[in-house]
């Protein structure tokens, strides 16, 4: 009820009195019990139709009272138009599979946050919000909320049209995939001069029905297979779905494979979504168009597996502006959720800034500090197109830049191009944070190694990447001990695991024993009062592909030290873009394992990129330059290669992709 009526004052206020940048807050779910399968409706009243710039949903997953699962679980949040009740529209929203949570206990909560922005021209009125739980065993809970927020958006919703949505049967030879996928054709609204298709899909089903059947990739779940867009009946774009980055998830340490690699979802994160903007395959003035994903072909046996798919078409006006530059996220310093892996934290700044504007950006200014603190303004170069983004690292003092009474970051982008920057509100995004851990400056790094040692490297340093301590290629089960004298300020202790198979496994892991149990924890010495030694902070084994840490020595990052000041200390005059876009898209490697020859089928690749494969050791096994060319497959004879994995990269001046296999 309370929740309720804040809603109705929020929207009634906001009605009469709000402004660019403000934002109407919308309530759905309120830690709804997630007890059994099936549907968790909720009637929303969204406020009346408006302009807004951005619509934010926010998911948060909880805990009842008898605690989480222990099983992922396939969740769907829908939107579901109520307006003529004999034709019940549903849209899907977001999509996220719950992680393996046997050991959290109520209290516990995860956030999960989605731009829901194209969606606005049905975000109006009553509607119902479904949570849909797909799991077969009593719990978590989930609650539901949206930020609306005034202003102009970078070209305006026109409409939205669900195609495809629902779990469709893979790999049965009398009813194919693709016989279920069907060609739809669509009317462009009017207006419309954009437009989009959003696919979201997700394998699931495995293995061999207990040796009755045939199904030697183990597809849905791990196996990694494509799809195609057509569009008017012409392939326009080719997708692999496949997540090969499950160890690096926020929830480390589940209690299940999580971190195996999956078609498209990996447990306890957000279904991976791709978004395509086809305007430029659509003739001028056509009357309708027509839209068809088509499914790699694979057949099997007896066994039941599908791909939940959610395929959506939107269409938008022109491009509001020509000038409009964002910071769309800040990934460091922050308390969000999702980026637990690098915070809290006392290294630089990671923020993401957009362009919302027709015209390229090619140059911008940035300002940041904390809050109460001094103010830093560096330059920034680049390229960007409408809608594209770019990581940026803003580099700081090494002492008391996190000194805020509020514990608050804020980055502004001005100036786009030198012009004007047309939408203001969105120039600045804030962050709340909190602060390492605090050590005594005299400390031991004590890290023991497995029984795969050589898949383990770790370092020690300074938060502005100063090295005290460098191991690469450890013995097997070695226990390495450093003694740390270090000054007072701000490091981190960053480890990782290179893994099997296709995936990190940190130091221990429950599903693989014969790689034996690391451990890595720091201890405090010379504690006056403590014999032996005071133990201070112990590593998770379990941390998939990589584990880090920040915390300081001798130095409280919130307290800061005068004495430390360096008043003359300015920022580098210029930070060039030169981040590359880590994106497996357009890179297939099949069969995997592969005995005899590997397949490596390519699309869409650049001028100047290259195909280069490395054994697990790094050590390069062959280097290729790839054509140009939008279709490309290359035959590889591994027949006489060592068994073991190794590591094919596709490299050029704007992207990396990497992909694992084994030789067997």
């Amino acid at each position: 009820m309370i929740r309720l009526l804040f809603t109705v004052l929020t929207l009634w206020s906001f009605a009469c009195f709000a402004g660019p940048g403000d934002t109407t807050k919308v309530f759905s779910h309120d830690e709804t019990h997630w007890d059994w399968n099936g549907n968790f409706y909720d009637t929303v009243q969204f406020p009346p139709p408006g302009t807004y710039s951005k619509v934010i949903m926010h998911y948060e997953l909880g805990c009842p009272s008898i605690g989480c699962s222990e099983w992922d679980y396939t969740t769907t949040i829908q939107l579901m138009d109520i307006s003529d009740p004999n034709a019940i529209e549903r849209y899907e929203l977001a999509k996220v599979i719950t992680p393996y949570a046997g050991d959290k206990q109520q209290g516990w909560f995860h956030e999960y946050k989605f731009d829901v922005t194209g969606f606005t021209p049905l975000l109006t009125g009553e509607k119902v919000i479904n949570a849909k739980y797909g799991g077969w065993q009593n719990g978590f809970t989930v609650s539901i909320w949206f930020d609306f927020i005034e202003g102009t958006p970078p070209m305006d919703p026109l409409s939205v049209h669900q195609v495809y949505l629902g779990s469709y049967t893979y790999g049965n030879a009398s009813n194919p995939i693709n016989g279920n996928l069907q060609y739809e054709e669509i009317d462009p609204v009017t207006g419309a001069e954009n437009f989009q298709f959003k696919v979201a899909a997700t394998g699931h089903g495995f293995g061999n029905n207990g040796g009755n059947g045939v199904n030697p990739e183990n597809c849905a779940e791990f196996c990694d297979k494509w799809f195609k867009l057509r569009v008017n009946n012409a392939v326009r774009y080719q997708q692999t779905v496949w997540r090969n980055d499950c160890g690096d998830e926020a929830h480390i340490a589940q209690t299940g494979t999580w971190i195996y690699n999956r078609a498209g979802w990996c447990p306890g994160g957000e279904a991976e979504e791709f978004v395509y903007d086809f305007t430029e395959n659509l003739p001028d003035n056509q009357s309708t168009f027509g839209i068809e994903l088509e499914w790699e072909n694979y057949t099997a046996t007896n066994v039941n597996m599908s791909y939940i798919i959610s395929g959506i078409v939107f269409q938008y006006g022109a491009i509001n502006h020509s000038l409009d530059a964002e910071v769309s996220d800040v990934l460091r310093p922050t308390t969000y959720d999702r980026y637990s892996r690098y915070n809290p934290t006392g290294e630089n700044p990671l923020i993401i800034i957009k362009n919302l504007g027709s015209d390229v950006l090619n140059t911008a200014e940035i300002r940041y500090g904390v809050t109460g603190g001094k103010e830093y303004r560096v330059s920034w170069q680049g390229n960007l197109g409408f809608l594209e983004t770019d990581t940026v690292e803003l580099v700081i003092p090494s002492h008391n830049f996190y000194v805020s009474p509020a514990n608050e970051f804020y980055a502004s982008i001005e100036n786009p191009n030198g012009g004007v920057d047309e939408v203001a509100h969105n120039n600045t995004f804030t962050t709340h944070y909190t602060i390492p851990d605090v050590y005594n400056s005299r400390m031991v790094l004590e890290v023991k190694s497995n029984n795969r040692g050589n898949e383990n490297r770790y370092l020690l340093a300074t938060s502005d990447n100063d090295t005290l301590v460098w191991r690469d290629n450890l013995a097997n089960n070695t226990t390495y001990v450093d003694t740390i004298e270090a000054v007072p300020g701000a490091y981190f202790f960053y480890i990782e695991d290179d893994g099997s198979g296709g995936g990190g496994d940190g130091l221990s892991w429950w599903a693989n024993p014969n790689q034996g149990t690391g451990s890595a924890k720091l201890i405090n010495v010379n504690v006056p009062g403590s014999t032996p030694p005071l133990f201070i902070h112990n590593i998770e084994s379990d941390f998939g592909n990589f584990y880090r840490y920040n915390f300081t020595i001798g130095y409280d990052l919130d307290e800061g030290d005068p004495s430390l000041d360096d008043p003359s200390w300015l920022p580098p005059n210029a930070i060039t873009s030169v981040s590359k876009k880590v994106d497996n898209a357009g890179l297939s490697i099949y069969p995997n394992p592969s005995s005899d020859v590997l397949q490596i089928h390519l699309q869409n690749r650049q001028e100047g990129t290259e195909l280069v494969i490395y054994s697990q050791m790094g050590a390069e096994v062959m280097r290729k330059t790839v054509p140009a060319t939008a279709d490309y497959l290359e035959r590889i004879d591994v027949s006489a290669w060592t068994n073991g994995i190794y590591i094919v990269q596709l490299v050029n001046d704007n992207e990396i992709k990497t992909r694992k296999f084994v030789k067997q």
